[in-house]
């Protein structure tokens, strides 16, 4: 399996295989890396639920998100609150069910994840700062839809 090799912070060498290269932080680092931000994410469709690999899945993900970028600007101000996040989820998702999309748990991270990546866009993060927010955003949540139940 070949990998894609990219430097950290300190320039100290980094692999990644192909398999990394589609997490939300793989993306964003390469936004990032690229001199661009996230400006806006667009929830779509991507596949049938009814699918072999997707029917298997406990939890299948049907959504995928367009992100919308742009040359990132030096007087943009940080703007990411967690909550402003999940509110922002809340409203897609609830968009998406008013179009009879059903949504599992694992589409609602995608939106949430691609709206993360749109708030923090601004500070220009590193890999690992954005995985640790998106760690977070995902135990949140976990923890929200455990208290549902």
């Amino acid at each position: 399996m070949s990998a894609h090799h990219t430097c950290d912070d300190d320039n100290s060498p980094r692999s990644r295989t192909p398999r990394d290269l589609g997490h939300p932080s793989a993306i964003y680092e390469a936004i990032i890396a690229a001199g661009f931000s996230v400006v806006a994410a667009h929830p779509v469709h991507a596949e049938l639920r009814a699918s072999s690999p997707k029917a298997a899945a406990k939890d299948p993900i049907s959504l995928d998100a367009i992100l919308v970028c742009r040359k990132r600007s030096t007087g943009t101000k940080p703007i990411y609150t967690q909550q402003a996040v999940i509110d922002r989820t809340d409203f897609l998702a609830e968009k998406l069910r008013a179009a009879e999309l059903t949504i599992s748990a694992g589409d609602y991270f995608v939106i949430a994840a691609s709206q993360a990546l749109v708030s923090a866009s601004p500070e220009a993060l590193s890999f690992e700062g954005i995985e640790r927010r998106l760690k977070s955003l995902r135990l949140v949540l976990k923890e929200s839809q455990n208290r549902a139940c």
